[in-house]
């Protein structure tokens, strides 16, 4: 047998978000990745094959589950093109399905052997030792002895990263098979949980050969395009400093001047009765059309062209010629999870590198969502634009006698109150700050008419 002998080195498992979190690992590992049906085995299974070989590294993917031809449509819907991949000498298919005794199996395995010393395959992924071990449970040391075999004779010594499935039964937890015996150099468990009617996804890093575990659970969604998306705690190195700031916006309401430093957090509590936007676009489109900034706006109150016009409109009366660069981000919270939203409006704001984010309606968030989850998410998406030095505003209708139960109400740099007054017959918007950053003395409460909102009077 000719093996292929190589040096120990790190390599990435081309996951974005997991390659973040660890260092990389050992050429040659052989990782189990296990979990319940429809917890994303396959799909992370074929990423991990799929990016390797986008990398140079050939992989092989080895199915007694799933025909090509099923493998190569469902993942091609998810983003990774297997077909092609193949056109170039990068991937190779081989199916199992049609196994069903230990000696087809020893054949099998022999043939997956050759052709990964044939291929000069780099990465190889089978789906599943489950069903491998099944198809010899009468034989079940003899099955086990010979797949010992393949993943040191064939695998190991060869230096083929080795990603093995293992597919436990609704409500199991642990890991079985005796697959210890195998000395995996990593463990990922995948789980799922129904919150609210929607699916979360979880993996659990019980080890990782060379690595640090420092999370018990990451959260990770599948989703067209990217396939797999890992939510990583975001880092806190590069939050710009309160006591000196970069730079600040500055926000003119009436004769009061308020500085804003870049990449601060901002939340502003409306009294139940008061619509955000009209009073948002009103300050906003005074404020920050003279600098040409980038805003990313999300919305989960009123849809995107009601959002749009509000914008026209004040842009109209205002006689502005043009208005700040505006890029309005909207989804459906009750078809997503909170993870998927966190995700996509990353990838969005990756794209258009705004200088200011606006989220209307983050109650609406708050009542679709479990508590710890919107906690979580919320956190780490103030501590994601800090990072990035995106100024934040997050508009939320609350009653004004409970803000203390405003989740993370300590952590906003900025908060603001916006509460309704009726005076000689005239309706008047009160603006008052709640908490300004490092400052103990800023009361005060400054008047607008309510009907110079409304129209939008700049």
């Amino acid at each position: 047998m000719e093996e292929r002998w190589f040096k120990i080195k790190r390599i990435m498992l081309g996951i974005k978000g997991l390659d973040e979190l660890f260092k990389g690992i050992y050429k040659g590992s052989i990782i189990l990745l296990a979990g319940n049906p429809g917890t994303g085995k396959t799909t992370m299974a074929a990423k991990f094959i799929y990016e390797g070989a986008k990398m140079g590294e050939k992989g092989i993917y080895v199915s007694f589950v799933e025909t090509k031809e099923d493998f190569y449509r469902n993942m091609k819907d998810l983003g990774m093109d297997f077909s092609s991949l193949e056109e170039e000498g990068g991937f190779a298919f081989m199916e199992g399905i049609t196994v069903s005794s230990v000696e087809a199996l020893s054949e099998f395995l022999e043939e997956v052997i050759r052709e990964m010393g044939e291929f000069g395959a780099d990465r190889i992924a089978i789906d599943s030792i489950s069903a491998v071990l099944q198809m010899g449970s009468q034989e079940i040391s003899k099955v086990r002895e010979m797949m010992h075999n393949f993943f040191y004779r064939g695998a190991k010594v060869r230096g083929v990263t080795t990603i093995l499935i293992e597919e436990l039964p609704y409500g199991e937890v642990s890991v079985g098979y005796g697959i210890e015996e195998f000395i995996v150099d990593g463990v990922i468990i995948l789980k799922a949980r129904i919150i609210k009617g929607k699916i979360y996804r979880y993996m659990e890093i019980r080890k990782m050969r060379g690595n640090e575990v420092k999370y018990g659970e990451i959260p990770f969604i599948i989703i067209p395009g990217d396939a797999v998306g890992i939510i990583k705690p975001e880092g806190i190195s590069e939050i710009p400093s309160g006591v000196y700031p970069e730079k600040s916006i500055k926000v003119r309401i009436e004769d009061k001047e308020i500085s804003i430093p870049i990449g601060s957090q901002n939340l502003l509590i409306f009294h139940p009765m008061i619509d955000p936007l009209p009073v948002f676009t009103w300050l906003g489109l005074r404020n920050f059309s003279q600098y040409g900034y980038r805003i990313f706006c999300e919305s989960f109150t009123h849809n995107k062209r009601t959002v749009e016009d509000r914008i026209k409109l004040c842009l109209d009366r205002g006689d502005i010629a043009s208005g700040p660069e505006i890029k309005i981000f909207q989804i459906n919270p009750t078809a997503y999870t909170l993870d998927e939203i966190y995700y996509l409006t990353d990838l969005e704001e990756r794209n258009v590198k705004p200088d200011i984010a606006v989220v209307n309606g983050i109650e609406i968030l708050q009542e679709l969502s479990d508590p710890k989850e919107y906690l979580n998410i919320q956190y780490n998406k103030l501590l994601r634009r800090m990072n990035r030095k995106i100024t934040g505003f997050y508009l939320i209708k609350h009653p004004l006698n409970k803000i203390e139960k405003i989740p993370l109400i300590n952590f906003y740099d900025n908060v603001f109150i916006f509460r309704p007054y009726l005076k000689g017959g005239v309706r008047y918007i009160g603006i008052s700050p709640y908490r300004i950053i490092l400052n103990t003395r800023q009361r005060y409460e400054v008047f607008i008419k309510a009907d110079t909102l409304e129209r939008c009077e700049l």
